[in-house]
Protein backbone atom coordinates (compact mmCIF):
# COMPACT_ATOMS: atom_id res chain seq x y z
CA UNK A 1 0.00 0.00 0.00
CA UNK A 2 1.29 3.24 -0.59
CA UNK A 3 1.58 6.13 1.95
CA UNK A 4 -1.18 8.53 2.22
CA UNK A 5 -0.27 11.96 0.45
CA UNK A 6 0.08 14.46 3.16
CA UNK A 7 -0.84 17.85 2.71
CA UNK A 8 0.08 21.44 3.47
CA UNK A 9 -1.44 22.98 6.43
CA UNK A 10 -3.70 25.70 6.49
CA UNK A 11 -2.76 29.02 6.92
CA UNK A 12 -6.52 30.34 8.23
CA UNK A 13 -7.88 28.54 10.43
CA UNK A 14 -11.11 26.48 9.28
CA UNK A 15 -14.50 28.46 9.22
CA UNK A 16 -16.44 27.44 12.34
CA UNK A 17 -20.64 27.02 13.09
CA UNK A 18 -20.17 29.42 15.39
CA UNK A 19 -18.49 32.14 12.78
CA UNK A 20 -21.14 30.72 10.24
CA UNK A 21 -23.95 30.89 12.21
CA UNK A 22 -22.82 34.72 13.59
CA UNK A 23 -23.32 35.57 10.34
CA UNK A 24 -26.78 34.21 9.35
CA UNK A 25 -28.07 35.84 12.41
CA UNK A 26 -27.29 39.37 10.77
CA UNK A 27 -29.80 38.28 8.38
CA UNK A 28 -32.54 39.27 10.03
CA UNK A 29 -33.07 40.21 13.87
CA UNK A 30 -35.44 38.89 16.06
CA UNK A 31 -38.53 40.55 16.77
CA UNK A 32 -38.10 41.74 13.40
CA UNK A 33 -41.48 42.73 11.23
CA UNK A 34 -41.88 40.18 8.37
CA UNK A 35 -44.36 40.02 5.66
CA UNK A 36 -44.90 35.76 4.70
CA UNK A 37 -46.55 35.80 1.24
CA UNK A 38 -47.77 32.65 -1.33
CA UNK A 39 -44.99 32.24 -3.18
CA UNK A 40 -47.54 31.95 -6.59
CA UNK A 41 -49.94 35.14 -4.90
CA UNK A 42 -47.72 37.55 -7.18
CA UNK A 43 -49.28 40.45 -5.57
CA UNK A 44 -47.44 42.67 -3.40
CA UNK A 45 -49.44 43.90 -1.21
CA UNK A 46 -51.40 39.87 -0.35
CA UNK A 47 -48.81 39.03 2.33
CA UNK A 48 -49.70 37.96 6.04
CA UNK A 49 -47.57 40.46 8.40
CA UNK A 50 -46.07 39.09 11.58
CA UNK A 51 -42.82 39.66 13.47
CA UNK A 52 -39.63 36.80 14.08
CA UNK A 53 -40.03 34.75 16.75
CA UNK A 54 -37.09 32.56 16.06
CA UNK A 55 -34.45 31.65 13.61
CA UNK A 56 -32.09 28.39 14.15
CA UNK A 57 -30.24 27.51 11.11
CA UNK A 58 -31.94 27.21 8.20
CA UNK A 59 -35.51 26.99 10.01
CA UNK A 60 -37.58 30.39 10.88
CA UNK A 61 -40.77 30.61 13.57
CA UNK A 62 -42.44 33.40 12.60
CA UNK A 63 -45.59 35.01 14.78
CA UNK A 64 -48.40 36.36 12.47
CA UNK A 65 -50.09 39.35 13.78
CA UNK A 66 -53.26 39.02 15.92
CA UNK A 67 -55.22 41.20 12.96
CA UNK A 68 -54.24 38.65 10.52
CA UNK A 69 -53.68 35.31 12.27
CA UNK A 70 -58.16 34.80 12.46
CA UNK A 71 -58.01 35.60 8.42
CA UNK A 72 -55.54 33.49 8.06
CA UNK A 73 -57.31 30.09 9.85
CA UNK A 74 -60.36 31.21 8.15
CA UNK A 75 -59.01 30.94 4.64
CA UNK A 76 -56.51 28.47 5.01
CA UNK A 77 -53.94 29.46 2.74
CA UNK A 78 -50.54 29.47 4.74
CA UNK A 79 -50.98 25.30 5.17
CA UNK A 80 -48.11 23.01 5.79
CA UNK A 81 -46.56 22.07 2.71
CA UNK A 82 -47.09 25.64 0.99
CA UNK A 83 -44.32 27.46 -0.22
CA UNK A 84 -43.75 31.00 0.69
CA UNK A 85 -41.84 33.35 1.15
CA UNK A 86 -40.72 36.17 4.16
CA UNK A 87 -39.49 39.41 3.55
CA UNK A 88 -38.02 41.78 6.19
CA UNK A 89 -35.46 45.15 5.99
CA UNK A 90 -32.51 43.27 4.18
CA UNK A 91 -33.50 39.81 3.39
CA UNK A 92 -35.86 37.39 1.51
CA UNK A 93 -36.00 33.96 2.90
CA UNK A 94 -38.05 31.35 0.14
CA UNK A 95 -39.21 28.42 1.80
CA UNK A 96 -41.92 25.64 2.90
CA UNK A 97 -44.01 25.71 5.88
CA UNK A 98 -43.14 22.70 7.88
CA UNK A 99 -45.91 23.18 10.70
CA UNK A 100 -48.64 25.55 11.84
CA UNK A 101 -49.95 26.32 15.62
CA UNK A 102 -52.77 28.75 15.38
CA UNK A 103 -50.45 31.92 14.17
CA UNK A 104 -47.21 30.54 14.54
CA UNK A 105 -45.91 29.23 11.22
CA UNK A 106 -42.52 27.38 11.19
CA UNK A 107 -40.67 27.78 7.97
CA UNK A 108 -38.01 25.40 6.67
CA UNK A 109 -35.81 28.34 4.63
CA UNK A 110 -34.25 27.05 0.61
CA UNK A 111 -32.91 30.30 -0.39
CA UNK A 112 -32.10 33.90 1.71
CA UNK A 113 -31.44 36.54 -0.73
CA UNK A 114 -29.85 39.69 0.53
CA UNK A 115 -32.21 42.08 -0.98
CA UNK A 116 -29.88 44.72 -1.17
CA UNK A 117 -27.59 42.65 -3.55
CA UNK A 118 -30.96 42.03 -5.66
CA UNK A 119 -31.67 45.33 -6.08
CA UNK A 120 -28.45 46.24 -7.45
CA UNK A 121 -28.68 42.84 -10.27
CA UNK A 122 -32.07 44.18 -10.76
CA UNK A 123 -30.82 47.83 -12.05
CA UNK A 124 -28.80 46.47 -14.22
CA UNK A 125 -30.66 43.53 -15.40
CA UNK A 126 -33.48 46.22 -16.23
CA UNK A 127 -30.84 49.03 -17.24
CA UNK A 128 -31.48 50.50 -20.46
CA UNK A 129 -28.80 49.38 -23.27
CA UNK A 130 -26.38 52.05 -24.65
CA UNK A 131 -26.57 51.75 -28.36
Amino acid sequence: MEPRPSYPARSQPPIFRAGILRIIGRMCDQNEAVTVRLLHAGEPGAGRRGHLENREGRRLTVNLTADNAAGDLNTGDLYTGAVVEVECEHFLFLGEILGRQSNRLIIAVEHAVNRAALAEIQDVWHAPQQA
